[in-house]
């Protein structure tokens, strides 16, 4: 029985691509490629990777040998498991032994791996965003420098590469419109039926994403509702962050540059350039403040109003609001 895994990276379509697949389970059968249905969020291989990473292996064990059956039973000799997380397991050596160990067990041929990459300043960026209003971030310089894990994954996925990563290995550049390709070429698969032309899993936007960063360290459950409001709110009701996602990308590019070497090699195995926005010219000075349109406005007075605030959490948020832009202020709760 032969093993498929796409395991990534975090944003670069995961979500997307797995509702896709999601529609096309029936489809992918016909082609002798099992497909499990997931629960929850974050691929039909989430909970297996839950399971590695609590170390119960006895469970591991069995969601392996379900997916096994699941496929023999439908005729199919393939098994196609997605989940974001892989990514951040496989290049642990400790939890990659386990895996091929009990993947081997379960009577499963040598897996094969694919990753997509993007631009890794642009990665950064989204990443930031997508994770503000759910953990206390801090400011995206900081986060960069202490929180930003592609780095040293990179490094970690260079060295299991030139050991023994023990899988067929795919490295693919992200394409907005060229996922659903790229998968179905490393599946010998025709190309899927049923597309999906909605947009899957929006993020705030990188002004939105500082302002939420800075409401959580004062009050984490009015951040969390205004990530909520902000991701639902149509992007032509927003402001532009043209000039503060410039900044940020900017800095990213100049952090980066630290591994510019394991950058190298990643764009030597993918065939192509992937780092489109190190040669640009960006601003080198941070934009004064923040902009936001009315609708923003209104959303951010909408989470914030309800929740008790200590006299030095609001007093901190308002000077900061009113630096960046007077009116902004007047949503602080009274």
């Amino acid at each position: 029985m032969e093993l498929f895994i796409h395991g990534g990276l975090n944003k670069t379509g995961t979500s997307w691509l797995q509702i896709l697949l999601e529609r096309n389970a029936d489809f992918l059968r016909s082609q002798g490629i099992s497909y499990a249905h997931s629960h929850g969020g974050a691929g039909n291989a989430a909970q297996f990777l839950f399971d590695l990473r609590r170390g119960d292996i006895a469970r591991l064990r069995a969601r392996l040998t379900a997916y096994r059956e699941t496929a023999e039973s439908s005729g199919s000799n393939r098994v196609l498991m997605s989940s974001e997380l892989f990514y951040h397991d496989i290049v642990k050596p400790a939890h990659r032994e386990i895996l091929l160990q009990e993947v081997r067990a379960a009577g499963f041929s040598k897996p094969n791996l694919l990753l997509f990459f993007r631009d890794p300043a642009a990665h950064a960026v989204s990443c930031f965003c997508h994770r503000s209003g759910t953990r206390n971030t801090g400011g995206f310089e900081d986060w960069l420098r202490t929180s930003y894990e592609f780095p040293a994954e990179l490094r970690q996925l260079r060295e299991a590469v030139n050991g023994n990563l023990g899988m067929l290995l795919s490295l693919r550049p992200y394409s907005a419109d060229g996922m659903s390709v790229e998968l179905t070429k490393w599946l010998s698969s025709p190309p899927l039926p049923t597309t999906i032309s909605e947009k899957i899993n929006r993020s705030v936007n990188v002004c939105e994403a500082e302002l939420i960063s800075l409401i959580f360290c004062g009050n984490p459950s009015a951040a969390m509702r205004l990530r909520e409001l902000f991701k639902v709110l149509d992007p032509q009701f927003k402001a532009s962050d043209v000039a503060l996602r410039t900044y940020w990308l900017n800095v990213a590019n100049n952090y980066l540059d630290d591994i510019r070497i394991d950058l190298g090699w990643l764009e030597a195995q993918i065939g192509e350039p992937i780092s489109h926005t190190a040669s640009r010219k960006f601003c080198a000075k941070n934009p004064e403040g923040i902009h936001l349109s009315r609708a923003q406005l209104e959303a951010m007075s909408a989470a914030l109003r309800p929740v008790p605030w200590t006299t030095s959490t609001k007093k901190r948020i308002s000077v900061w609001l009113r630096a960046l832009r007077p009116r902004v202020a007047a949503n602080i709760p009274k």
